[in-house]
């Protein structure tokens, strides 16, 4: 089934079909402050394959509104009370220098070994958005962590766009995306290990919330959004060199 938003409370219908998509050759261009929305566009069937190569252009897009603030349901243990359930643990356990910044790494989930983070790049509504989607190894499944101090991490995909969180939203619910590297503090992200998932991290944006796959579902398609830290799985990262 084709990835197409419609009106479903906020929510992507689950289960994209990349298909055979153009070779993106992204242009940055001028692009506005974070968090810009790409806004409704005619629901398109995605292709990687080898077909014209295209620009997408970033260009000036328009701002949509209220971005991140869509509610995506009651999603499973969220809103614990964090002095219960603890912050991000010891929050001098950085992984300041783990991180080659030669390497590959893909973003994988703890629900499910077959699941990454993925930066959409669907010819529609849904580009640049941050979703949940099968391996395959493509530039927008693969990510470097530049340190920029402090801890702190640019997370930089292959196609070079970084992990953002639109408009420095702090709402729970807002769906992260790719976009223009700015040097933002939208931007940076710690890394802390997990506290319930041996090998995993829990990723904090800049806001404190964690990155979180929206409900714990691990459908492809399914949102990567900042949620407050609940010690859930579906806050756990696998991050693995490739």
């Amino acid at each position: 089934m084709s990835q197409g938003w419609g009106n479903n409370q906020g929510k992507p219908q689950q289960g994209q079909g990349w298909g055979n998509q153009p070779q993106q050759g992204q242009g940055w261009g001028n692009q506005p402050q974070q968090g810009q929305g790409w806004g409704n566009q005619p629901q398109q069937q995605q292709g990687w394959g080898n077909q014209p190569q295209q620009q997408q252009g970033w260009g000036n897009q328009p701002q949509k509104p209220n971005q991140g603030q869509q509610g995506w349901g009651n999603q499973p243990n969220q809103g614990f009370n964090q002095q219960q359930h603890g912050t991000f643990g010891n929050t001098s356990n950085t992984t300041s220098g783990l991180f080659n910044p030669n390497q590959d790494y893909q973003i994988v989930t703890a629900l499910d070994n077959d699941r990454v983070l993925d930066i959409s790049q669907a010819n529609n509504a849904t580009k640049f958005q941050v979703i949940l989607w099968s391996k395959n190894g493509d530039k927008n499944q693969r990510f470097r962590f530049r340190e920029v101090g402090g801890g702190k991490y640019m997370i930089v995909s292959g196609t070079g766009a970084v992990l953002e969180v639109p408009n420095n939203s702090s709402a729970n619910g807002t769906q992260l995306l790719g976009g223009q590297a700015n040097n933002a503090s939208n931007e940076y992200f710690e890394i802390f290990p997990s506290q319930n998932v041996k090998g995993g991290y829990i990723i904090k944006t800049f806001n404190g919330k964690a990155v979180d796959v929206c409900e714990g579902k691990d459908a492809k398609g399914t949102p990567i959004i900042q949620w407050d830290y609940n010690g859930g799985k579906n806050q756990s990262w696998i991050i693995k060199p490739i």
